[in-house]
Parts: structure tokens; C-alpha cells; sequence
């Protein structure tokens, strides 16, 4: 399992809350073998929105969409946030 940050011997190298949401998204998609086109499918919401997200062109993820995301992979808001993507030393925007 990739983990999506890392420590240098010197700085952390960290990223905006959206962008900790896409990539934790991209790995429970990648963990799952679901496609984009499944999830917009099963959680019917709009490819578009779905993509933006992924590609981080939305600088504010509304929580109903992330509760959406989590709850396709069976998951629930905890367990999302769970991943040490969200470490507060990791998320320069918090």
C-alpha cells in the first residue's frame, strides 16, 4: 500500500486539505478496483464533481460530498480521516 506523503531527513512535505481528499480518495478507488464511472454510478454523483475533486480543481470539498465518498466505500467520515494523510503536520491549511 502506497502511502501519500513522506518526511525527507529535514521538512514535511505537506498539502491543502482537497488535495489529503483526493489522494485518500484515489487510494480507496485504487483498493477497491472501482472505476470513476462506478462510483458516479453508485453514489450518483455528477462525473464532473467527481472529477474536479480527484484532480483537486475544487479548492472546497463540501463535507456532503465527502460523506458521499465515504460512504461508497463503506466507510464512515472517522474512518476517512483516519488515514495519516489528515495528520494535522501533513495539511498546511488546517
Amino acid at each position: 500500500m502506497a502511502i501519500f506523503y513522506y518526511r525527507d531527513f529535514v521538512n514535511i512535505i505537506q498539502m491543502k486539505l482537497n488535495q489529503a481528499i483526493a489522494r485518500r480518495t484515489q487510494q480507496l478507488l485504487k483498493e477497491s478496483g472501482m472505476t470513476r464511472y462506478a462510483f458516479c454510478k453508485k453514489t450518483a454523483m455528477p462525473y464532473t464533481t467527481f472529477t474536479n475533486i480527484i484532480k483537486c480543481a475544487a479548492k472546497d470539498v463540501e463535507l456532503s460530498n465527502v460523506t458521499c465518498i465515504a460512504f461508497a466505500f463503506d466507510m464512515t467520515l472517522s474512518e476517512f480521516f483516519a488515514s495519516p494523510l489528515f495528520d494535522p503536520d501533513n495539511i498546511e491549511d488546517l
